[in-house]
């Protein structure tokens, strides 16, 4: 993963299924031989989109990593009590989870790797790594459904009838803790009705998700808040 192999490397450093496993990276010791093996001498500079300074719209930073054992540059630095280059770059000193960057190399280097950084690969996706999109979320319960293929979970308060696609529907199961008079909820997608679900109480959660496996949408993931017993679906 974040292997920079070209003069130039467009990426974002982030994870693809969850920002709770991405760290910010600080540059000041990763550009530091000492701490990763990662050479100042191998980056020319690293480019980013921000919103800093007093402009209204988006300006370009850049990071530069300045050679550390030039003297000039070091007694500067010594004296201000700053670290290197917190001095040469003071608004820019970290990779931000989340963030696309240019990564520029110096002139013929070594192929080197950044933790958690995903290279752009113009194939249609964010990155190789991320090609799978994660179609759910945390609490929900996973069916493969279809025309033929119901859901039919007593357990979990949960049932339906076929599906318009073939793929996993997520959602949650009913909540009867206040009653337990049945919430029917029509799935639609693009007008047309794709699913029918009723819960035994309330949706313990609002959310619907379908990964469609077969068709027109293979590989598509749909998304959808119920909103008075209706679940429009958009791609996600």
């Amino acid at each position: 993963m974040g292997k920079i192999s070209k003069e130039y490397q467009f990426g974002w450093l982030g994870a693809c299924d969850s920002m709770s496993s991405c760290e910010s990276l600080s540059l000041d010791g990763k550009l530091s031989p000492a701490d990763t093996g990662v050479d100042r001498d191998k980056v020319e500079s690293i480019v980013r989109v921000s919103c800093s300074g007093n402009f209204n719209g988006r300006v370009f930073e850049k990071f530069t990593p300045y050679n550390k054992n030039r003297a000039d540059l070091k007694a500067l630095v010594d004296q201000s009590g700053k670290t290197f280059d917190h001095y040469f770059n003071n608004n820019f000193q970290s990779l931000e989870c989340g963030v696309g960057y240019i990564i520029a190399g110096r002139g013929s280097f070594s192929d080197f790797e950044i933790q958690n950084f995903h290279l752009a690969d113009e194939t249609g996706y964010i990155s190789a790594e991320c090609s799978e999109v994660i179609c759910t979320e945390t609490g929900l319960n996973t069916y493969q459904v279809s025309a033929t293929q119901i859901i039919s979970d007593q357990a979990n308060g949960i049932v339906s009838t076929g599906w318009g696609y073939t793929g996993s529907v997520s959602l949650s199961g009913g909540d009867d803790s206040n009653s337990a008079a049945p919430t029917s909820v029509d799935v639609m997608h693009d007008g047309q009705l794709v699913g029918h679900v009723t819960y035994t109480g309330s949706p313990a959660s609002d959310k619907i998700y379908l990964s469609v496996t077969s068709g027109s949408l293979t590989g598509k993931c749909l998304v959808g808040t119920i909103t008075n017993n209706l679940c429009q679906l958009e791609e996600k």
